[in-house]
């Protein structure tokens, strides 16, 4: 009994020891973590460098959680980024200290970029929001270029926050590795000289690596162009846009929508379009005016302004000088309070780019009825950087819900007038006399 006693003080002794905890006593902190120092901080390595790169922070950090393995799921390894090298490097936590190294170990005459996200935990369990950057050249000069830009989602005109954003080196194709912030902004520091090919992506994988079915779209700059600029991202796909639904907007308007995003500068000739009347066993072609996407059509086609009546403009103008006049009675406004910060403006995009959508507007010359079926086939739709697609197809039915609505509506109308004229007709005009 005695021995089991003492097993289960040892057992319980090593798992107080191995549980990571604040020291008792002392005022808890509040700050996270500060980093104090890197290695290398010069810029430059030796030739044959082993040691691993270091990150000092001013405490004990945390390592609590997912161990590091190197499968990327770590704790720690999902904090750190290192460029060119897309393996997932070595991570070893050192109370104050974290080291980072490629497993395949440091190359002579290459250019190494490692960056440390926000969100390292000491045993307070603050978490730092802001990271930390090593850039260095093993056996050559220091890495001085530097680049800049922010990544936009084509789709919802917005920034894309904490995008993935790489970095090509012409022409080795050396990738740098950097992640956008909040804004959708990124400043990739200490990269060698030479021209870029810049890729930004929305959504990464957990091992900071792009994923090819997200939205992405590159920019290239030259050696002396350190500013990137906007890159407008979109998604991408191998197969072209294909029909799934076709609706009539009105007697001489269809509009098409597809799968996914069409091309907004796309401008079909109306040769590669047909709309047919549907009488079996063929179709006749009411013909075509212009097909174009919906956000174009739309722009060009806006309906003029309804013009206004003398009763509307007799009334806008008595309305209007009765707030005139509330408007001098009433005392001024007292002015806003000084120490009230104004509403910054909306962070948008500085360039213009046309909506991305899924619908294609064809106008067509002959009126679409809607107690016809028609059938409808558009060739050439490609999406944004995408290829022309095969002719899709796909069948206008009539619109029966509607015509019996319109038939009701118009029966209705009718029996109202023919009401009226029996009334007229049927009442005896009055002869003189009382």
């Amino acid at each position: 009994m005695r021995r089991l006693t003492f097993a289960l003080a040892a057992v319980a002794l090593v798992a107080a020891c191995a549980r990571m905890a604040a020291p008792p006593g002392g005022p808890s902190r509040r700050e996270p973590p500060i980093l104090v120092g890197i290695f290398p901080d010069s810029g430059i390595a030796p030739c044959d460098l082993k040691a691993p790169a270091e990150f000092r922070f001013d405490e004990v950090t945390s390592d609590a959680g997912q161990a590091n393995f190197g499968t990327g799921d770590g704790t720690l390894e999902k904090l750190v980024m290192l460029s060119p090298d897309t393996a997932v490097p070595i991570v070893e936590w050192h109370r104050d200290r974290i080291t980072v190294k490629p497993r395949a170990g440091w190359r002579p005459n290459k250019t190494y970029r490692i960056e440390f996200l926000p969100g390292l935990l000491d045993l307070h369990q603050n978490i730092s929001k802001s990271g930390a950057v090593i850039a260095f050249t093993t056996c050559g000069p220091k890495p001085k270029r530097v680049l800049t830009g922010r990544a936009i989602d084509w789709v919802s005109q917005r920034a894309i926050p904490n995008a993935l954003i790489e970095a090509f080196h012409l022409p080795d194709s050396v990738s740098y590795r950097v992640t956008a912030d909040s804004t959708g902004r990124f400043r990739i520091e200490g990269l060698p000289d030479g021209p870029y090919l810049v890729v930004a992506s929305s959504r990464p994988d957990p091992k900071h690596h792009r994923n090819p079915r997200e939205p992405w779209d590159t920019v290239r700059v030259t050696a002396q162009q350190d500013a990137v600029g906007e890159i407008w991202t979109f998604p991408r796909d191998t197969a072209a846009p294909r029909i799934t639904g076709v609706a009539r907007v009105d007697s001489e308007t269809i509009a098409v929508t597809f799968n996914r995003p069409i091309d907004p500068a796309l401008r079909l000739d109306t040769t590669l379009v047909r709309v047919g009347l549907l009488i079996p066993p063929d179709t006749v072609s009411i013909g075509l005016i212009e097909v174009l996407p919906k956000a174009y059509s739309d722009s060009i086609h806006k309906p003029a302004p309804k013009p206004r009546t003398p009763k509307e403009d007799s009334t806008f103008r008595i309305d209007s000088l009765k707030r005139d006049s509330v408007a001098k009675a009433r005392p001024a406004p007292p002015p806003p309070p000084t120490n009230v910060r104004p509403t910054p403006p909306p962070d948008l995009p500085t360039q213009k780019r046309p909506q991305l959508g899924t619908v294609l507007v064809i106008k067509t010359r002959g009126t679409v009825r809607l107690d016809q079926s028609y059938w409808v086939t558009v060739a050439g739709v490609r999406g944004p950087g995408g290829v022309p697609g095969r002719p899709s197809g796909m069948t206008l039915l009539k619109d029966l819900a509607r015509v019996r609505a319109d038939s009701i509506a118009k029966f209705k109308t009718d029996s109202i007038k023919a009401d009226s004229l029996k009334k007229a007709a049927g009442t005896p005009a009055k002869v003189g006399g009382p």
